[in-house]
């Protein structure tokens, strides 16, 4: 038996209010999530020119070329850094003549950051500007060799190196490899964990492309910290009145049966 127009309409709007509460909190909840306390997000800006100035001392990054391999010389104060090119992305380089690090954006990046918390974009540019950022370069290596039939790495089987440039002439250099762990685990010591600069510079690094391009099968890595974890009732509530609305409208629209007249 068919409910009448007026419950039917009245449990469509009730649906809705709940739906409409329910997605509110919900959004407002993943947004405190972003940008509240203990989650800091983290803006790049990447810088392309091979010299430069930071914190009061030159950069410089130069190619050597010897014995059919390139290494990239590092020159920062005093300081000196040799990242030789990947055996796999060897073959793979762009043309010398290619301006800036050009040839190099398939594995390695020199990046300017900072935590980025309620700045516009001209705010952070003016950050920059202060000389108050970061600075890392950032190389992606394959922990095992290519397939021997495709020529590609899996993304899970690549390393990532940091090495930061410090304002007092130092580099500090650390090695991390993509997270393997499921479910709701938290990542092992040695491999890179959300909610850090080093993970979001990784994933900038990870665009997800074709196989031909030495980088796919991009893991999916789940984190206890996940924005929607910490959703609570708001995302079942949405769920649910969004699901009653639509059914409820569409019992409320739909054509009713034809009477049955009486005869003599």
């Amino acid at each position: 038996m068919a409910l009448p127009r007026p419950i039917l309409l009245a449990l469509a709007l009730v649906c809705l209010a709940v739906f409409a509460v329910s997605l509110g909190t919900l959004a407002k909840r993943i947004r405190e999530y972003n940008v509240g306390a203990g989650r800091t997000m983290f803006a790049f800006n990447e810088v392309h020119e091979r010299g430069f100035q930071y914190a009061g001392r030159a950069v410089s990054l130069t190619d050597e070329e010897k014995d059919g391999r390139t290494v990239v010389v590092v020159k920062y104060g005093e300081q000196e850094l040799r990242l030789p090119v990947p055996q796999v992305m060897q073959e793979r380089l762009g043309s010398a003549q290619l301006p800036g690090l050009a040839r190099h954006a398939d594995w390695l990046r020199v990046l300017r950051f900072t935590p980025f918390r309620g700045r516009t974009q001209a705010e952070f540019k003016g950050h920059l500007d202060q000389g108050t950022d970061r600075l890392a370069i950032v190389a992606r290596r394959p922990a095992v060799g290519p397939d021997p039939h495709t020529g590609a790495v899996w993304s899970r089987d690549w390393l990532f190196e940091f090495h930061e440039l410090l304002p007092d002439g130092q580099i500090a250099s650390e090695t991390l490899r993509y997270p393997r762990t499921k479910g709701d685990k938290g990542p092992k010591p040695g491999e890179l964990r959300a909610g850090t600069w080093e993970m979001d510079a990784a994933m900038g690094m990870m665009p997800g492309s074709p196989p031909d391009s030495l980088n796919f099968g991009r893991p999916t890595a789940a984190f206890k910290d996940d924005a929607l974890k910490n959703a609570g009732w708001t995302l079942p509530a949405a769920v649910a009145s969004a699901l009653g609305l639509v059914m409820s409208l569409a019992l409320l629209l739909a054509p009713r049966g034809a009477t049955t007249g009486t005869g003599t």
